[in-house]
Parts: C-alpha cells; sequence; structure tokens
C-alpha cells in the first residue's frame, strides 16, 4: 500500500479552502475519528465568503 494512502486517526486531518481570487485561504484542523469531514467542508466553504 502507498504510503500516501495510510491516515493516522491520532493526528488532525487539515481542510483547507481558497478565496476566489486565490490569495488567502482558511485552514480548519480536525479530529477525523469523529468529524463528519463533509460537513467540516460545507462549514468552511460558508465561512470562506467572508474572505472574498
Amino acid at each position: 500500500m502507498p504510503l500516501s494512502r495510510i491516515r493516522d486517526l491520532n493526528r488532525p486531518t487539515h481542510v483547507i479552502e481558497f478565496s476566489t481570487k486565490e490569495d488567502k485561504f482558511i485552514s480548519l484542523a480536525v479530529n477525523a475519528r469523529d468529524t463528519n469531514l463533509a460537513v467540516a467542508r460545507q462549514i468552511l466553504k460558508a465561512h470562506t465568503a467572508v474572505l472574498n
């Protein structure tokens, strides 16, 4: 199995969203064990509007 496919659940997962111009970004660190990553992405997208 390639090393890039191994996920360590003891480390945070970072979800990153860029502004429309891609000159700013928000990074959200979540616990992969108890966080729905799809919901985390939706929340991050909603807050990215502040950057634009």
